[in-house]
């Protein structure tokens, strides 16, 4: 029983041992443009940060790309979503900011909008 107990340790401090020295006490995060980047405490940092869309600055009517608009939804940096039948996306940023983008299908806009309600708050999302 004690040698069991003595293998089953030596695994255990073998494996954050190795985790260590590998990847240090860094972990990786996928961003929305599927780049995996390296951090380190996830509590200290946000996504954003980390993958390169906290530092970006938008023009109002900008038109950006359909990733860029997920990951402003999946930040909380998102106010208002509107989407027409047409696949046009209108994103208005807590900052009064208004994007414009193009959604794969109808509806991924209300999708990824309710999908962060939990994370971010009740995001208001009109459609025609």
């Amino acid at each position: 029983m004690k040698k069991a107990l003595l293998i089953i340790l030596i695994i255990i401090v073998g494996w954050f041992a190795l985790r260590f020295i590998i990847g240090g006490s860094e972990d990786t995060w996928n961003c929305v443009d599927g780049e995996w980047v390296k951090h380190g405490n996830p509590s200290s940092s946000e996504p954003t940060e980390i993958c390169g869309q906290q530092s970006k600055t938008y023009s109002d009517n900008e038109e950006i790309s359909w990733e860029e608009a997920k990951s402003l939804v999946f930040d909380c940096q998102t106010e208002k979503v509107w989407q027409t039948h047409a696949l046009q996306v209108t994103i208005i940023l807590k900052n009064g900011i208004r994007l414009k983008t193009v959604e794969p299908k109808i509806d991924d806009i209300v999708n990824v909008a309710k999908s962060v309600q939990e994370k971010c708050g009740k995001i208001l999302i009109g459609t025609e």
